[in-house]
C-alpha cells in the first residue's frame, strides 16, 4: 500500500476533497549542494495535487487524512498508460 498525508480542503454530498503536496526526495544525501537535480528541485516549488474521494466517513475541512493506493493497481495503472498506446 502505498501511503500519503493529506488535508481536507471541501466536504461534499458523498466525498470530500483533499489535497497533497509532492515532496521531492533530493536534498536527503550529502551530494546535494553538487548535485544538478537537488538545485533544481529546491529552485522549483512544490506542486499540490486535489483529488475528490468517494466517502461517508465524518471528515472535517483542515483535518489531515492518510489515503493508500495498492501497489497492484498502480502498476496496472502504469501499465496501461505506457502499454496500450505502444
Amino acid at each position: 500500500m502505498i501511503e500519503e498525508i493529506a488535508t481536507v480542503l471541501a466536504v461534499h454530498r458523498g466525498g470530500v476533497e483533499v489535497v497533497c503536496f509532492s515532496k521531492s526526495a533530493c536534498g536527503q544525501c550529502k551530494q546535494n549542494s553538487t548535485c544538478g537535480t537537488g538545485l533544481v528541485s529546491k529552485a522549483l516549488p512544490g506542486r499540490d495535487h486535489r483529488f475528490v474521494i468517494a466517502t461517508e466517513l465524518p471528515l472535517a475541512v483542515d483535518q489531515q487524512v492518510r489515503i493508500g493506493i495498492p501497489e497492484q493497481s498502480l502498476i496496472s495503472s502504469a501499465l496501461l498508460v505506457y502499454m496500450l498506446p505502444l
